[in-house]
């Protein structure tokens, strides 16, 4: 496993862009993307970026660096890439709360980081429960605390689509994921006054993750985990520093062993040439990850495929490993674009070198079910339901039973397909209509 825990570690952002075909006489891409920023807990030195951007945008009230490139291609495939060192350490704060201070509510940092906006909604329904949960008490730091014991105890771990993210969505359905927890917390902290945003960051070996920090005089920002808080009884070794850790350890401090890329929510981003705005939800880092997504095409065939990763250390110099990392980012890409053929081709070499990848297992008996291999298919959704990840991921693990039931049915085993189809019921997750889903299947289960 990498760790860019308390040393210095080499890092390597890369996004590539293939398939480029052009379709009329203006050929263009516009990418944004972030770049790793120094603040409390990480250092960072930006050796190089390539190729070179038309402008690095600095946002003033959040500390974000947003790196613009404005492209003519000329080739079939682009690769958009920086370099650099990070030095991570602890973040860990005592506080006595008979120490704060009162927060000077003239201030514009005050006045930003306490409003409503989107995806941050505080609705009366949200004020009235932040009043509920924190009674008398009017310390911000053990009223924070309060809120933060309250999403760890009263909300569920569901991957959400976009148009289902907010803070008010989130806390009608209490549940979400990682940037649905802290959007809760924030909006239950800035209903009562306390200074709150979000922060947008990677795991080195996977994907993003989201957490939240508010301001407290005199100490300034601490960052809040809920997520990590939660689930520190399963076994997440990709994520937690020590099992040792207590649940109030993730409430003001914070480990290393994450790249902080994006801090703040609806954050306008504004070229100096062209004065090109976009406003972003959050960057992470870029490219399609991002809300909007950050990378724009004109002039080029809907065909184009993108993504990118980060490397650190010796995996900057391992090609196999690169390789690797390209193919899971592609094979999902080629999967929402159709190419079943290409996908099963990445899939399968990724699940080769990585038996163990949920990722690929889970795609791949979709490839198989598009392309009517139901024996094939059978066996993805199997060894995807064994991977120990599914258990923190109940939206994939619904679906790989639904989609396991349908796979049985067309293989004319109704017995077992009722047997799957009810188990996607049991998990009590609704994602993307998992339940109605269910029900069909066990409506068609019966008429075999």
């Amino acid at each position: 496993m990498n760790d860019i825990s308390n040393r210095n570690a080499r890092g390597r952002y890369q996004y590539y862009v293939e398939n480029i075909q052009v379709t009329n006489e203006s050929p263009l891409i516009r990418f944004w993307l972030a770049l790793p920023m120094s603040r409390l807990g990480q250092q960072i030195s930006v050796l190089s970026i390539n190729p070179p951007p038309q402008e690095i945008i600095e946002d003033d009230i959040n500390g974000n660096i947003i790196i613009f490139w404005d492209i003519t291609p000329s080739t079939n495939s682009l690769i958009f890439q920086y370099d650099f060192e990070v030095i991570a350490t602890d973040i860990e704060f005592e506080i006595d709360p008979c120490t704060i201070k009162p927060y000077n509510m003239e201030s514009d940092q005050y006045r930003y980081y306490t409003k409503s906006e989107p995806w941050i909604e505080i609705s009366p329904e949200i004020i009235q429960k932040a009043k509920d949960i924190i009674g008398t008490e009017t310390n911000p730091y053990l009223c924070a605390k309060l809120f933060y014991n309250w999403v760890i105890e009263n909300m569920v771990y569901i991957y959400p689509k976009v148009e289902d993210r907010g803070a008010q969505k989130s806390f009608t359905r209490l549940s979400g994921d990682c940037g649905e927890f802290s959007y809760v917390f924030i909006a239950l902290c800035r209903s009562v006054g306390i200074p709150s945003r979000s922060i947008t960051a990677i795991w080195p070996t996977e994907s993003g993750h989201a957490w939240a920090e508010f301001y407290i005089e005199p100490y300034g920002w601490l960052p809040v985990d809920c997520t990590i808080a939660q689930v520190l009884n399963m076994d997440l070794q990709h994520t937690i520093k020590s099992k040792s850790m207590e649940r109030d350890y993730f409430f003001g401090n914070l480990y290393p062993n994450r790249l902080i890329v994006f801090v703040g929510c609806n954050v306008e981003v504004c070229t100096k040439k062209e004065r090109l705005k976009r406003t972003f939800s959050f960057l992470q880092p870029g490219g399609g990850c991002s809300y909007p997504t950050s990378i724009e095409f004109s002039g080029i065939s809907d065909n184009v495929l993108h993504a990118g990763f980060y490397l650190f250390d010796e995996e900057i110099d391992d090609p196999e490993f690169i390789q690797s990392k390209k193919d899971k980012e592609f094979a999902t890409s080629y999967y929402q674009s159709d190419n079943y053929l290409c996908s099963e081709r990445d899939l399968l070499n990724l699940t080769r070198t990585n038996p163990d990848a949920l990722v690929c297992w889970f795609y791949l008996g979709q490839v198989y079910l598009n392309l009517k291999k139901w024996d094939e298919a059978i066996t993805c959704f199997r060894n995807s339901l064994e991977n120990e990840r599914v258990q923190l991921q109940p939206e994939a693990k619904v679906w790989a039973f639904n989609l396991l039931g349908t796979c049985l049915l067309k293989a004319n085993n109704p017995s077992e397909a009722m047997n799957k189809f009810q188990s996607a019921l049991a998990l009590e997750c609704d994602y993307q209509n998992a339940k109605s889903y269910a029900l069909n299947g066990i409506s068609r289960t019966k008429l075999k």
